[in-house]
């Protein structure tokens, strides 16, 4: 190979890493990992504001506008994936924030919470699900929540479930528990 094909093949492959860099440097350099470590060293009410922007706008997006000015929901939007791993990144911090939107009057900002809540699989989220199924104003979100729960082990959730099985009250809300009960393992078996 010449000296001139080397030079112009050395430069044109020294160039591509900088623009590699430039468009998405996390894919570059390491992953999620530099992302997560930005999203450690925020502190709770950075956190709190950026879940309360990204629920804000999802929000936003998720109505439409009707001929007579008002605002309507026919389809909830549902956070990408970066902006699950945004969140998830916060760590145990996000979860205490999602925690407080059991205190929401929104029902669609109740479910982007859950969303978001579904991407731990802790104590602290298993805590916030159960808060959000037993708890919630809103019959639907409790039935949203016991589904979440099933993605925890089934020992740690079965008395949850059978709690609200028995005495949510909605009666919908208490028969899907009862169908979500029903699926788990009678003890003794595997």
């Amino acid at each position: 190979m010449s000296t001139r094909r080397f030079s112009f093949l050395a430069w044109k492959f020294l160039g591509v890493i900088p623009l590699s860099l430039f468009i998405n440097p996390a894919a570059i350099l390491g992953g999620e990992s530099g992302i997560n470590l930005q999203n450690q060293q925020l502190s709770e009410d950075s956190v709190r504001q950026r879940i309360s922007i990204l629920i804000h706008r999802i929000t936003e997006n998720s109505q439409i506008r009707l001929k007579d000015g008002s605002y309507a929901t026919p389809m909830p939007v549902l956070p990408c994936i970066d902006e699950l791993r945004e969140v998830k990144g916060y760590g145990d911090r996000a979860v205490t924030v999602l925690a407080t939107y059991l205190d929401s009057s929104q029902g669609l900002e109740q479910h982007l919470a859950l969303r978001f809540l579904l991407e731990f699989h802790n104590d602290p989220a298993l805590a916030a699900l159960r808060a959000f199924a037993e708890k919630s104003k809103i019959a639907g979100i409790r039935e949203e929540a016991v589904t979440g729960l099933t993605g925890f082990p089934t020992e740690r959730v079965k008395r949850i479930v059978e709690r609200i099985s028995n005495s949510d009250p909605d009666l919908e809300v208490r028969a899907y528990a009862r169908r979500v009960f029903a699926t788990f393992p009678v003890r003794g078996e595997p």
